[in-house]
């Protein structure tokens, strides 16, 4: 049988004589009778009660915060989307604070680009590196500038530099070499704090260190060339 939910307000005559006002209803399954000596009395206690009916039956708390109302609705959008995450929303949001980077903030692919290639050209000078080799490199990331034209570094993830690599069906020994033309190796990027990502196939671990792959990787999206 369907109880009555809400709470009702009405004068009630005790043995006594005296006229008060009573609060009934129900709540969470047992009835409510309250008498109070006033109606500002009883106006107050049907408020508290039907606030505690409305957290029984959709779990919504009253609760003391600085947030504004939109605030609040951010951060219960933020947990709903975390369920069934491992981790905490401050991890996730550290994670984001420390990596992500405004459009105004982010390198350019082609400065990244141009430093990069300086910074190949002193190797060159120091006999650490082939006029081939630099060739190479050159004519690798004048396709990538020329395939991603505009945007920052931070655009590419795993799975877009793999597409890149793999380019025209090529055999895993080029696709592999095209890898370490392209991406910078550890020492010249910082990759402190960042998440080793497990982004590499079966076959592509047979040729490549997937622990040295995975960090060249970070290391471009981590926009830190020096």
């Amino acid at each position: 049988m369907n109880q009555v939910t809400s709470f009702v307000i009405s004068e009630f005559t005790n043995p006594s004589g005296e006229i008060v006002y009573r609060v009934s209803g129900w709540l969470e399954g047992k009835r409510i009778r309250k008498n109070f000596s006033t109606r500002v009395e009883a106006l107050a206690e049907r408020q508290v009660l039907e606030i505690q009916r409305l957290q029984a039956e959709t779990g919504v708390r009253p609760t003391v915060t600085r947030l504004t109302e939109v605030q609040l609705q951010e951060a219960e959008a933020a947990f709903h989307r975390l369920a069934g995450y491992p981790r905490s929303l401050t991890f996730y949001l550290d994670f984001g604070l420390t990596n992500y980077r405004e459009p105004d903030q982010q390198k350019p692919l082609a400065d990244a680009v141009a430093e990069y290639v300086a910074f190949k050209t002193q190797e060159l000078k120091r006999t650490l590196l082939s006029t081939r080799q630099l060739r190479s490199i050159q004519n690798e990331l004048e396709t990538l500038k020329q395939q991603f034209p505009g945007g920052p570094v931070s655009q590419f993830s795993p799975a877009t530099l793999t597409n890149f690599f793999e380019r025209g069906g090529p055999s895993l020994k080029t696709s592999n070499n095209r890898r370490g033309l392209l991406l910078p190796p550890s020492s010249v990027c910082s990759t402190k704090g960042l998440d080793r990502q497990q982004t590499l196939s079966k076959r592509r671990r047979i040729i490549a260190s997937p622990t040295a792959a995975d960090r060249q990787i970070r290391c471009l999206r981590s926009r830190q060339w020096n």
